[in-house]
């Protein structure tokens, strides 16, 4: 899966599309600025979004590199579907956003 979602990173960058990276998968997220590195494209063209509590501070990274950044926050009558759903993707998000909160 990891490299079909960068392939489709580097073909929106290759073309000049607008697009997201929404992961909290530290590689991806590592080989998604190797590709901007590579094609450079506007700061206004892309930028790497996360959940508010899982991982935050890859995404403060990020920040601090230079790339734009979007923080996510779950809301709304389905908040819980939706975190139970992001959950169910990855068990161990739950451990991470449990550490984000104590810490």
């Amino acid at each position: 899966m990891d490299s079909v979602y960068l392939d489709y990173i580097e073909q929106l960058i290759s073309q000049n599309h607008k697009f997201s990276i929404a992961t909290h998968h530290h590689k991806i997220q590592q080989e998604a600025k190797a590709l901007i590195k590579t094609y450079k494209p506007n700061p206004n063209s892309y930028e790497f979004e996360s959940l508010y509590g899982i991982q935050t501070e890859q995404l403060a990274a990020l920040r601090e590199e230079g790339h734009p950044t979007k923080l996510y926050f779950v809301y709304g009558k389905e908040w819980y579907l939706y975190l139970c759903n992001r959950i169910a993707e990855h068990p161990l998000n739950i451990f991470r956003a449990l550490d984000d909160i104590v810490s």
